[in-house]
């Protein structure tokens, strides 16, 4: 157990050190949002405890309310685990958004496909990482846009036979093209989060916290300062 913190501290220090180190630039804009989140998964064959591998089906829905509008993402995907830790994943993304002065709707799709890796140590620490890419489709464009995300995750239960456990989790972004609607090569976001869980039942738990995304723009980084509760169940 003296994992534990060392890795809770670790994932969160080195969080705010690419956090602080990208928003440093000639200008910053803040903002202050809300983020919500369903996240689900399903076993579809390999239900049995014993079970190793199998497929699964994977769910989320995202909405979020921002300083310029709205946006919504639904995510469909299939996965087969590998073993009792890894999985291999792809999917779908339909992201629709509006903007409060234009009122215009955007909507972006995506092909994803990621790795997952999760271990957990005595039902009290549980490290998780997650490499994504992503292939994003913008509506009235040509182009494709080619996106690589790294997910860290490390959740602490800090007292035994307690529903609540510290959560903590880290990802950033990177543009992997140039593309004319927007993205340029080089980093794109980091996001930061700090909170805690509580089980509700034995396969779903509600996480509320801080979640700080930095966002590199042409001319400035945006730096939102956000509440976050998001909502996970395991079938």
């Amino acid at each position: 157990m003296n994992f534990a913190p060392l890795a809770f501290a670790a994932v969160t220090t080195t969080a705010l050190l690419v956090t602080a180190s990208n928003a440093r630039a000639d200008s910053t804009t803040y903002d202050n949002q809300i983020w919500a989140a369903s996240l689900n998964t399903a076993r579809l064959t390999g239900r049995d405890p014993s079970a190793s591998s199998g497929l699964s089906a994977w769910l989320e829905f995202h909405t979020r309310r921002t300083g310029a509008g709205y946006l919504s993402i639904w995510r469909p995907g299939l996965g087969y685990r590998l073993n009792r830790f890894a999985s291999v994943w792809g999917g779908y993304a339909f992201i629709p958004s509006i903007d409060d002065v234009t009122r215009e709707w955007t909507v972006e799709q995506r092909a994803w496909q990621q790795g997952l890796l999760t271990v957990s140590a005595a039902d009290q620490v549980t490290f998780q990482l997650r490499p994504r890419l992503e292939q994003r489709f913008r509506e009235h464009e040509d182009e494709v846009a080619h996106r690589a995300r790294v997910f860290v995750r490390v959740n602490v239960a800090p007292l035994p036979k307690l529903p609540v456990l510290l959560a903590t989790w880290n990802e950033t972004f990177v543009h992997l093209n140039d593309v004319a609607w927007g993205p340029r090569t080089g980093f794109d976001q980091n996001r930061l989060f700090l909170g805690f869980g509580v089980r509700a039942f034995q396969s779903s738990r509600v996480e509320i916290g801080y979640l700080n995304v930095t966002t590199k723009r042409p001319n400035d980084h945006l730096v939102a300062h956000n509440l976050s509760v998001n909502a996970f169940t395991d079938f």
